[in-house]
Order: C-alpha cells, then sequence, then structure tokens
C-alpha cells in the first residue's frame, strides 16, 4: 500500500483514493505549471472559437438538418469548454487561479451580467409553473432551445466572459467577418444559378431571415475590428494598413448586400432603424453642444420626448399600414409590403399574446411568469383568433416578434430581464469612444427592431450572447489597476479585489471559491444535458431515420422500433409523429396489422405524456380515416378542437368525418354551424364549408357550391389557393372539386350553375398553369403536365365558353 503521497492540492487522486489519478493530478499540474498560460484557458478559449462554425453545420442525416446539426456542435463545444475551465481551476496554482478570478469578478458584477442571470432565472421560473414543463424544460427539435438549450447559450456569455481577452475578441471578431464574406459568397452562388433572379433560400442556415439577423452582427464585428485597428491595438503580423482596410470594408459591404438579398424585410426595417437611430444620437448631440451647459439638460429631455412621439406616431402609421388599414401609403412601398398578410399575421399575433397573460384571463401567475419556454402554441391555441386564416393556416409556435415571444413565454417579470439587458448594454455601449458607440448603437437597434419581426435561431442566439459579453468587457476595459509591490488589484471603480488584509483575503477566497464550484457544477451539468438531452435523443433520431431506409420486412420493423421510441426523450414528438403520418406508405403485408398498432400506442403515450398539443389527435385522427376507422378517428379530432374550438381546419376535418359518418345534421349544427358563421368575416372557413359537403348525397350539392362560389370571389382569395402556408396549396384540390361540379351539372343540364362553375374552372385552370410554368422556371418539374395532352385546359374551357350560347349542351364533352 502506498501510505505517503505528493499530490498538488486540488487534486482527484486523494479524493478518490486511485494511483492513476494520484500520477494523472501530478502530471496535470506540472504541465500547467510550466506553461505561460494554462493550457487549460487555452484549449477552452480556443475551443470556444470554434463556435463562429456553427452556420456552415448541416446534418442532412436527421429531422430539421439546418437546426439539429448546429444545436449538438452548439452543445458539445460549450461542455467542452466548461470541461477545460474547469480543469483550470483545478489544476492551476493557487496564486494564478487568485489573480485569474480576481481579473474578472468584476465583469460578473456588471449590470448587463446581471439582467442576464434574472433573465436565466424567470427562464427557470417559467418552467416550473408551464402548462407543459417537459416541453418547456427541454425545447423542441425545430428550436433548440427549452431550458436547457438556453443554458449552453448563457454558458457562452459566461464562458465568453471569463475567457476572451482583447486577442480573442479581435481572432472572434474576424472570424466572424471570413464567416459572412463566406456565406455572401453562397448567396452570389445561389444568385447566378436562378439566372440572378432573387430567390434565395438561406444556404446553410436554412432560412433567409436567420442568415439576415446573423449578417447583421457580421456588420457590427466589422466596426468593432475598425475601431481597434484604429486605435492602434491590433497587431496585423506586417499585413499592409490598406489591406487591413479593403478586408474590414469588403466585410461589411457583402455583409450589406448579403442582408438585402435575403429579402427579409424586418431586417430592411431594422437597418434603417439602425442607421436613423446612430444619425438622430450624434445630431442630437453636436445640436446639444451648441446650447449653454445650464439649458443642455432641459434640451435634451425636451427632445427625447419629441423623438418619443414622433417614434410612437412612426408606429401607429406602420401598424396602420401593416393591418391592411392604410392601403394608401402601403402602395408607396409595394416591396416592403407585397405580401402585407405576413405583418397582418404578426398584427394579430400582438392581441393574441397579449390576451395570454393578461391576469383578467389567466390570472397573475401567468402575467408574472408566463406560460414557460417553448409553450407558445399553447397560449396561441387557447386564445386563437381564426382570422389568421383570411392570411395563412400555419401553426405558430412563435410570435415572430421576440418582445411578444418573451412576455407570453416568461411572463413579465422576464420581459423586464430582457430589456434590462439591451439597456445595460446600450447604456455601456454609448460610453464608449465614437466609432464603437456608433457600432453599439447601431447594431443594437437593428437587431432589436429586426426581432419584432422575427425569432432567433442558433446561429444568432450565439453572436447575440457573445455581443453581450463583448459589452460587459469594454465597459470593463480597463481591467485591473495594480499597486506595484502592494500585491492588491482595484477595479476600474476602485473596488478593492485581493487586499493584504485577513478580512478581504478571506471574502476573496469565498467568491474565488463559488467561482470555482460554480464552473465544476456547470461542466457537470452540461455534461449530463448534452448526454440525456442532446446526444440521445440526437442518435434516436438518426437511428429512426436509418431503420426507416433500411426496408426491413414490417415485423422486423416493428420489433426494432422500441429501439427508437425509449427512452422517451423531446425527439419522440417528431419520430412518433412522423411515422404515423407515413404509415399508409407501409406495403399492406402481413406485419401491417401489428405495426399499425404499435404506432397508435406510441401516438396514444405522446397524447398523454404531452396533452396540450392538438396536432397529435389532428395527425392521428387523419390516419384513422386512411382506414375508414371514421368512428375512431372522430373521438381524435373532438380532442383536438377541445384544446383549439374556432380553428377552421379543424372544424372542417370534424365536419367532414361526420358528413361521411351520415351525420349531416350533427355536422349542421356543430362544426359546420361555427365554419358558416366564421365565413361571414374568413372567406376560407367557406371554402371549407363547401368542401366538407361535397362528401353529403347529392341533394346538399347546390349548397356546397353557392358558398364555394360565393367564398372565390371574394378580392384575392383565387390568387391565395395556390399558396404554401394558405389552404395547404389547395388549388389542384379545387380544380378537382370544379371538375366534378361541372360534371354533375352536365348530367343535370343545370345551365346557369355549369356557366357559374366553368367561369370559375377557366380561373382556376389559369392559376394552375401560371403555377406550373413558373416550376419550370425554377427547374422544380422538366416539363409542362400539358405538353403530352390536347393542350391548356384553360384554352378548352374557353372555347366551351364561347360556343355554348351558340350550340348549348352539345359542344360539351363529359369526359
Amino acid at each position: 500500500m502506498w501510505r505517503y503521497r505528493v499530490y498538488p492540492k486540488g487534486g482527484f487522486g486523494p479524493l478518490l483514493g486511485c494511483k492513476f489519478l494520484d500520477f494523472l493530478s501530478i502530471f496535470l499540474y506540472y504541465v500547467n505549471m510550466n506553461h505561460e498560460q494554462s493550457i487549460f484557458l487555452t484549449a477552452a478559449k480556443w475551443s470556444l472559437l470554434l463556435l463562429v462554425l456553427t452556420p456552415f453545420i448541416v446534418d442532412k442525416s436527421v429531422f430539421f438538418p439546418f437546426i439539429e446539426g448546429k444545436t449538438i456542435y452548439i452543445r458539445a463545444v460549450v461542455t467542452l469548454a466548461l470541461f477545460l475551465l474547469a480543469g483550470f481551476f483545478i489544476f492551476a496554482r493557487k496564486e494564478e487561479r487568485l489573480s485569474f478570478i480576481a481579473r474578472k469578478l468584476c465583469l460578473l458584477k456588471n449590470p448587463t451580467a446581471i439582467f442576464i442571470g434574472l433573465f436565466f432565472v424567470s427562464i427557470a421560473f417559467s418552467a416550473v409553473f408551464a402548462k407543459d414543463s417537459f416541453r418547456a424544460f427541454f425545447g423542441t427539435v425545430e428550436r433548440g432551445e427549452g431550458l436547457a438549450g438556453l443554458l449552453f447559450f448563457g454558458g457562452i456569455f459566461f464562458l465568453a466572459l471569463l475567457l476572451f481577452e482583447r486577442k480573442e475578441w479581435r481572432l472572434f471578431f474576424a472570424a466572424v467577418l471570413i464567416g459572412g464574406l463566406i456565406l455572401f459568397t453562397n448567396e452570389i452562388s445561389e444568385l447566378v444559378k436562378n439566372n440572378w433572379i432573387v430567390r434565395f433560400t438561406g444556404g446553410t442556415m436554412g432560412n433567409p431571415s436567420f442568415l439576415a439577423g446573423y449578417l447583421l452582427f457580421v456588420l457590427f464585428a466589422a466596426f468593432a475590428l475598425l475601431e481597434d485597428f484604429l486605435a492602434g491595438r491590433v497587431s496585423w503580423r506586417g499585413v499592409p494598413r490598406p489591406l487591413i482596410i479593403l478586408f474590414l470594408g469588403v466585410g461589411a459591404l457583402a455583409a450589406a448586400a448579403g442582408i438585402f438579398l435575403t429579402q427579409t424585410r424586418g431586417t430592411y426595417i431594422g437597418l434603417a432603424a439602425g442607421i436613423g437611430a446612430v444619425f438622430l444620437y450624434f445630431g442630437a448631440r453636436w445640436l446639444l453642444l451648441k446650447f449653454p451647459a445650464g439649458l443642455r439638460p432641459k434640451i435634451g429631455i425636451a427632445a427625447l420626448l419629441l423623438a418619443l412621439l414622433l417614434g410612437s406616431y412612426a408606429v401607429f402609421l406602420f401598424w396602420q399600414v401593416a393591418s391592411g388599414q392604410d392601403t394608401a401609403r402601403a402602395s408607396l412601398f409595394p416591396l416592403m409590403f407585397q405580401r402585407a398578410g405576413s405583418f397582418q399575421t404578426r398584427y394579430i399575433a400582438v392581441g393574441v399574446s397579449l390576451n395570454s397573460i393578461l391576469p383578467s384571463n389567466e390570472g397573475w401567475g401567468r402575467f408574472l411568469f408566463g406560460w414557460g419556454q417553448d409553450n407558445f402554441n399553447i397560449a396561441y391555441n387557447t386564445y386563437f383568433n381564426p382570422r389568421y386564416f383570411i392570411y395563412e393556416n400555419v401553426w405558430f409556435d412563435r410570435a415572430h416578434n421576440k418582445v411578444l415571444d418573451v412576455l407570453v413565454m416568461q411572463g413579465f417579470f422576464g420581459l423586464l430581464a430582457y430589456l434590462g439587458i439591451w439597456v445595460a448594454v446600450l447604456r455601456s455601449g454609448l460610453k464608449s469612444n465614437k466609432l464603437l458607440s456608433a457600432a453599439f448603437l447601431f447594431f443594437i437597434v437593428s437587431y432589436f427592431t429586426h426581432t419584432l419581426f422575427l425569432f432567433d435561431n442558433p446561429s444568432t442566439n450565439i453572436v447575440i450572447f457573445a455581443f453581450f459579453a463583448f459589452a460587459v468587457f469594454r465597459a470593463n476595459q480597463d481591467g485591473l489597476t495594480l499597486r506595484p509591490g502592494s500585491g492588491q488589484a482595484r477595479s476600474p471603480q476602485g473596488d478593492l479585489l485581493i487586499a493584504e488584509n485577513k478580512s478581504d483575503i478571506r471574502a476573496h477566497q469565498l467568491q474565488s471559491a463559488f467561482v470555482r464550484i460554480g464552473t465544476i457544477a456547470a461542466a457537470l451539468t452540461a455534461l449530463w444535458l448534452f448526454v440525456w438531452a442532446t446526444w440521445l435523443p440526437y442518435m434516436q433520431m438518426k437511428n429512426y431515420v436509418k431503420l426507416k431506409a433500411s426496408g426491413l420486412p414490417l415485423i422486423e420493423f416493428t420489433a426494432k422500433l422500441d429501439e427508437v421510441f425509449y427512452p422517451y426523450s423531446y425527439i419522440q414528438e417528431r419520430i412518433r409523429i412522423d411515422l404515423l403520418k407515413t404509415l399508409p406508405e407501409f406495403p399492406a403485408d402481413e406485419g401491417i396489422g401489428k405495426l399499425v398498432s404499435k404506432v397508435m400506442q406510441a401516438a396514444d403515450e405522446i397524447m398523454e405524456r404531452e396533452p396540450y398539443e392538438p396536432r397529435h389527435p389532428m395527425n392521428a385522427g387523419q390516419i384513422l380515416e386512411e382506414v375508414e376507422a371514421y368512428d375512431k378517428a372522430e373521438l381524435y379530432y373532438r380532442k383536438a378542437l377541445a384544446l383549439v374550438p374556432n380553428r377552421p381546419d379543424l372544424l372542417y376535418l370534424l365536419a367532414q368525418n361526420l358528413v361521411i359518418q351520415g351525420k349531416i345534421e350533427e355536422a349542421k349544427a356543430g362544426p359546420l354551424a361555427v365554419l358558416f358563421e366564421q365565413s361571414k368575416a374568413i372567406p376560407k372557413s367557406g371554402i371549407l364549408y363547401g368542401a366538407a359537403l361535397l362528401y353529403a348525397p347529392e341533394e346538399y350539392q347546390d349548397e356546397a357550391f353557392a358558398i364555394l362560389e360565393s367564398s372565390l370571389k371574394v378580392p384575392g382569395m383565387m390568387g391565395s389557393l395556390g399558396t404554401a402556408g394558405q389552404l395547404g396549396t389547395a388549388l389542384p384540390v379545387m380544380r378537382q372539386i370544379y371538375n366534378d361540379f361541372l360534371a354533375l351539372f352536365v348530367q343535370r343540364k343545370d345551365e346557369k350553375n355549369f356557366l357559374a362553375a366553368l367561369d370559375t374552372a377557366i380561373k382556376l385552370e389559369e392559376d394552375w398553369e401560371q403555377q406550373k410554368e413558373l416550376q419550370l422556371e425554377k427547374g422544380k418539374i422538366e416539363k409542362l403536365p400539358w405538353e403530352d395532352e390536347a393542350g391548356k385546359k384553360s384554352e378548352l374551357y374557353k372555347k366551351v365558353r364561347e360556343a355554348f350560347p351558340k350550340y348549348g349542351w352539345e359542344v360539351v364533352n363529359v369526359e
């Protein structure tokens, strides 16, 4: 037995009684001691810098390849960096450790850091009191957030605050700028492929709006580097000054051009707001200096009030246009409001969001702490406004407005913390020199405005939390003031951080211990979250995709499903619903019965564990209708409608189901009655009413045709049928419906209804043909469908329409 051990204080060996760990502890201690800077710190810094590669990470082997690949990469890098920092705290010499913490403690006391801490406290509180706590904690695969995911972004802030000095910030901004140039090059390559028609898909970001928000930060990075270069603090290893200026200029211009190529109107508004804020602020400062010192405070307050008044009026005018109440001004900005529906859905979202947190509706708990992270969809469904269907029929899981997202998911407390972060950053940023303060003001105003129309994603979350850390760093840019020979260190505010008297030393040692233990605890927590909340779901997803593509016989396939179904993780929602929706694609051989039973059992488990998502019972009902189990499907549709009672597409599904079962009067007294009432203000509800009645006996067809005709004649309704997000690209369905109506009216020799149906059918065919020609131009189809036929059906219908008054039914071919 080796009884006498020599080890550095803080090693693992004595704690665990392991000879190998004794040796490892001593080895790491002396390796660490014999370097000018800790190898742990150096490795942690470089690992954190690797996050700049995130925008380029794409994993096509899983769902949401532009999100999930980035999510697992971010969490792996942050976990690694935390363990490396923890290694420094464990193995570094006491003096080095105390000195490091002394230099960083003042950063953790910065108002921005405090507000970020409060922000995460609000997320934790909202998760505890959430409707769906499981989803609030683990998040969703398509967003990569939840409390678990956001903690990793908080880790980025914490790590950047502790690890990055001027050199690391320069490297980070330079890497971001180079990345921005690569992203812009990708945009240009897509532009060339599209014959110089601006139609960008988002590249490796997966969404043009995500890229636009990221490029705003690239602009900030260019100006931050420029400020550092002009101040003479940057060492470029002999690179000529003109080349440096050229690099920064090209990077900034590429970012600005890239933003315009994304065609993200919310970012355009943010860009204009940021530039306007810079000119207004510095113009006002210049004017103030012209007045006597005694008058400046009064004039400043008056100018601020005037700016708030004018800003409020501008917001009022904007919402008048966005909500469709001012079409005259909308025509002046065709690029901005050519798809005003997207603005109007956001306008409606404001009302839905506010209704969901009003104390009179939900009590003070929801008002203060919100519905929980990634629970916005529950609030959205609870207070669903069917007017959404005038413009879109998508399922919202975000308000497309960051302020509303925070308010709904984290409540008033979370919103105060969130706004406090931005105010603290702005306040500290404006204290910098003119160039950097202008860059801070521009980015804060432009990005904040950008998020009023959109939401964050993994790539932008990285740069935003890094930006917050940089703001804290610059607010404390002078670091510490050391008294030669005294062993004392003071912050820029004069606070004593290391002192010679025992009470101060003891206090500092306690703070040091808190930071050390906190970092080690954070590293262990990150590891647990990475394994359980990231790697396990990720592998379940990959294994499911592989299993689905394996081509195994159904009996073997069904037997292997438990390997991807358990343990239950946040990805199960996507795996099981995907399998449920693709059941009709499986061959009907001897194993199909067991597979259907297994999948329905798995779907029921989702609905039991996460009972607030109406799409799960809706999908189950649609699959049951595939096998003509209409009575069971009805139960699932009613379960979905209980969660969102006035949603038109769910009302349609239940109405259609009841009509098929022969329960026509029950349908007319229930879901059809609601759709009919909605149709007075929402034409699409009228279309759904008519479509549901198509499954009824012939005596109901005239009623179905009449309401379809009146709904389709609403201005703009016909063109919306082929638009994704409207009625699920309903144009092909409506073509078939009107072909059936034409056949019915020919059979009945109903001249009036036949001609009315023919007029509508001509418009439907023209819209469909135009859509196909556009798809051919984009390369989505190889040839036009009517090339192998007699010609365009719209032309045939027009000939019939012209000849009918003269020749009557003789010109009509029932086929």
